[in-house]
């Protein structure tokens, strides 16, 4: 390698267990009733599905939208006493009579003394699945360059979080439960935060993703890979099973978890509510691993890691997730390469990140940054050469190629790299 003058210098280039039921026959909302009682199943811990269970309280109707209901209902069993309704556990089957009801989805946030969820009714996912996949289009753009502030209200405006479509207590339609109770529960329901799992991030990245993400509907974690074994990495994806949908893979990651609610035939319904209500989206659908279960007395969460690639997520939608079973989507493979001569450093980290307007430029980003914080000074004036390369299928490749210096060369050198992506 030529060397050159710079103490350090950048290459980055981007080539942009409990039984379940023998049926699956579905309970339709007509038929709910308060005082069904109905039967659970998620994952606590590892990849065991475990029982708990429901006891139906009533049913708010048009409450997230016009024809949009939740079914309310108590949960009991295993640790909820003491935890609560656990984010990460979105998306977990009810059964009643052996028929399944829905998805457990929605909760009263946090410091609830009672782990009340609301169902979303499977009716309501099937009818949400549209087969057709579109063009995706989003008028907003990142800005950079990026901020703690500019990050946590362009996420905001971007995460279009279901809110109650009746705010109002005298505006919810309460059915089978005192009309008081149900209409002081309706404005409160939101959809149960979704655990984020971060592995790789330098810790200021970190705190950069959370401050941003932990305001919209997630709540960020620290991760990891799961290491399963052949037996599980090969069994079929099951009801009450933690999926993952990734963000971001290799030796970075990042993924959203939570519960599969339905496997139709290799059709998979997950989570009951939006990941990012993004509606077409093309996101890897991955295995996940319960690690333990973080208890907290505003709100617990299940500590996950992230397994393999097992299908694709093509569905973002108000009422789930749905994907596929299969291969998983076409990502961007991202090789950040460091040198800095002087130090005798070589370091080369090889990720890639999912094919989206906001996503692919910020995660390049922050990824660009945790290699850089990770490898070198933190502190301090630096100078950083940057030689970027963007390769494009029918075009040609984008160059960048410049040099930073001073205390905030870090975020230059990192800004100048993403803007072509930005633009394209």
């Amino acid at each position: 390698m030529k060397k050159l003058a710079p103490p350090l210098i950048i290459y980055i280039a981007i080539f942009c267990i409990a039984k379940l039921p023998a049926i699956t026959e579905h309970m339709p909302l007509n038929e709910v009733r308060a005082g069904m009682k109905g039967v659970g199943i998620t994952v606590f811990k590892g990849t065991v599905r475990e029982e708990f269970q429901v006891h139906i309280l009533g049913i708010l109707k048009n409450v997230m939208g016009p024809q949009r209901n939740l079914i309310v209902a108590r949960l009991h069993g295993g640790p909820l006493s003491q935890t609560g309704v656990i984010q990460g556990m979105s998306g977990s089957p009810v059964y009643v009579d052996d028929r399944l009801l829905g998805a457990i989805s929605y909760s009263l946030g946090s410091f609830s003394t009672e782990p009340i969820a609301g169902i979303t009714p499977i009716e309501e996912m099937i009818e949400t699945d549209a087969t057709q996949v579109t063009a995706r289009n989003s008028a907003s753009v990142l800005q950079l360059p990026i901020t703690r502030n500019s990050l946590g209200s362009f996420i905001k405006n971007m995460y279009r979080r279901t809110q109650p479509f009746a705010p109002q207590p005298t505006d919810v339609q309460v059915f089978g439960m005192d009309f008081t109770e149900g209409a002081r529960l309706g404005p409160l329901f939101q959809p149960i935060a979704t655990p984020l799992s971060l592995n790789g991030f330098a810790p200021e990245v970190h705190d950069l993703l959370s401050s941003a993400f932990n305001a919209s509907g997630f709540i960020t974690t620290i991760g990891g890979t799961a290491a399963q074994q052949q037996q599980e990495q090969s069994s079929p994806l099951m009801p009450g099973d933690p999926v993952g949908v990734g963000l971001i893979s290799g030796d970075l990651s990042m993924a959203g978890t939570g519960t599969v609610t339905m496997v139709d035939e290799e059709r998979v319904y997950a989570f009951g509510h939006p990941f990012y209500n993004l509606g077409p989206s093309s996101f890897p659908m991955t295995r996940a691993h319960v690690t333990t279960l973080l208890p907290s007395l505003a709100i617990s969460s299940k500590i996950v890691a992230i397994g393999e690639i097992i299908g694709t997520i093509d569905q973002d939608r108000a009422t789930g997730i749905y994907g596929s079973v299969g291969p998983g989507p076409s990502m961007i493979p991202i090789q950040i390469s460091l040198s800095s001569p002087e130090r005798e450093l070589e370091q080369t980290f090889n990720f890639k990140v999912i094919k989206d307007r906001l996503f692919t430029p910020l995660l390049t980003y922050t990824s660009i940054l945790s290699a850089c914080l990770s490898w070198t000074r933190e502190l301090g004036a630096a100078t950083y050469k940057i030689d970027s390369t963007t390769q494009l299928s029918d075009y040609n490749d984008v160059y960048v190629n410049d040099i930073y210096s001073g205390d905030t060369a870090l975020v230059s050198a990192a800004t100048a790299t993403v803007e072509p992506l930005v633009t394209l």
